[in-house]
């Protein structure tokens, strides 16, 4: 996305969601409506208008994920895209016209470009061999191939033959780096794609012990990050 398109869309009035916080494990995501007052064009960074509920001055320096709908060319949909920043700045009296003073939030401006995302709990990472995730299914005698993972499940390709039926319960066993995490899921979703030689089975998550859930969930927030600060360009935002 080059700089004449995030013009067109990052402009006044246009409406954001701060993502401020996710917790997988109470199911709780914290997100805050917001504005756009202004976009300071040389200091590279968007004034916003105060959120609901308020965001508060001790949340300066704070990592956020500011999203926002966009219609897609091609289908004309709308779709949610975002990427990581910072609250830079408080601005408790902000001068938006003349005789209006309102609280105003600083974040950084989009360095790079921005991801489609999504504002829901469950968000799918892709683990890469540098992260050291991998998964097998014991009672599967079959090689599996992890393509993503989120706290809620997980998606697996595989050659050959595989006697799975949908509904089907599965014990699985996730190794993130040295941890060993043992999984109860069920196969929700089977199914191939055309031209490839794969089968996919998508699988949801039913029963996690509370440890190795929020284990699962730091890693897929650092991969999530990782991800998110890599496409928006995060450490090269000008102030």
């Amino acid at each position: 996305m080059d700089k004449n398109e995030l013009t067109r869309i990052i402009r006044p009035q246009l409406q954001i969601d701060l993502i401020v916080s996710v917790n997988f494990i109470q199911e709780i995501i914290d997100v805050r409506p917001t504005v756009v007052f202004d976009v300071d064009d040389p200091r590279k960074v968007i004034i916003l208008a105060q959120t609901n509920p308020p965001a508060l001055r001790s949340m300066v320096g704070q990592e956020v994920e500011a999203t926002m709908l966009v219609r897609d060319y091609e289908s004309g949909e709308p779709k949610r895209f975002g990427y990581q920043t910072t609250i830079l700045e408080f601005l408790p009296e902000y001068r938006l016209r003349e005789n209006v003073v309102e609280q105003a939030l600083v974040i950084g401006y989009p360095g790079k470009q921005l991801k489609e995302t999504s504002v829901r709990l469950h968000y799918r990472v892709s683990p890469s061999v540098s992260h050291q995730v991998s998964v097998v299914v014991p009672d599967v005698p079959i090689e599996v191939n992890l393509l993503d993972l989120s706290l809620g499940g997980l998606l697996l390709s595989y050659r050959g033959r595989m006697d799975l039926r949908q509904g089907q319960r599965l014990s699985l066993v996730l190794t993130i780096q040295d941890t060993v995490i043992p999984v109860i899921g069920e196969a929700v979703r089977l199914f191939d794609r055309d031209g490839s030689k794969l089968l996919f089975v998508g699988i949801k998550f039913t029963e996690i012990e509370t440890r190795a859930g929020m284990i699962l969930q730091e890693t897929v927030s650092r991969i999530m990050r990782e991800d998110l600060k890599s496409r928006s360009g995060l450490g090269r935002e000008g102030r």
